[in-house]
């Protein structure tokens, strides 16, 4: 079913069918509705996104390598331990 708003509103004017309400807005010329009812539900959440490509930017330095377990029983014969 159509909705037939006012022919000649004015500003700030409101209109309601059903449960729906308008304001009719007159800047910008010609002018328009626009509902100010309230907001239903919040839908599901869509899908994810595909990933996107790699950064370009440098790698960065790689940290030295710790003591193995042969270098710790070393260090500890030269230290007399």
């Amino acid at each position: 079913m159509a909705i037939n708003f006012p022919s000649a509103p004015t500003n700030l004017q409101t209109y309601t069918y059903g449960n729906k309400t308008w304001q009719f807005n007159s800047t910008p010329s010609p002018g328009y509705w626009k509902s100010i009812s309230a907001n239903g539900p919040q839908g599901t959440q869509g899908i994810q996104g595909v990933q996107g490509p790699p950064g370009t930017g440098a790698q960065g330095i790689q940290g030295i390598q710790g003591i193995t377990t042969d270098a710790t029983a070393a260090l500890f014969l030269l230290m007399g331990a």
